[in-house]
């Protein structure tokens, strides 16, 4: 059963798509994500699922999380769309360990949080990412 939980957010930016993508790999970069470049966008990954599954309960910050961005162009600059989603794989139960849905949760909120501060996007413009 493959039953991750993801965010979303959308926001738009007065940058180029170019600009945009830079800006957000190199923010996450030096945050020490692990950016690929996707031909709209981006993918920006943390953590290991092999070491949550060791861990588990231990180090529920170890939770391997995921960012997917969608950039399109638009007149005046660009359409963020961000999804942050958990990397966990297949799984046979809903329940995790203890404590570890509060902590993704969180994961998954500064994630989206991250790239539009990445952007220079205030948070309350738009409201936060749902």
């Amino acid at each position: 059963m493959n039953n991750s939980k993801s965010r979303n957010d959308e926001f738009p930016t007065p940058l180029s798509a170019a600009r945009a993508r830079k800006m957000l790999a190199d923010h996450f970069r030096v945050l020490r994500f692990s950016v690929k470049d996707l031909p709209n966008g981006l993918e920006v990954r943390a953590g290991s699922d092999f070491i949550f599954r060791i861990l588990g309960f231990l180090a529920p910050r170890s939770i391997p999380v995921g960012l997917t961005v969608q950039l399109e162009k638009r007149t005046g600059g660009t359409i963020v769309k961000a999804r942050a989603s958990d990397r966990l794989g297949r799984h046979l139960s809903d329940r995790m360990f203890s404590g570890t849905d509060k902590a993704l949760d969180g994961k998954l909120a500064a994630l989206l949080n991250e790239s539009r501060t990445a952007l220079g996007v205030d948070e309350s413009r738009n409201g936060p990412p749902s």
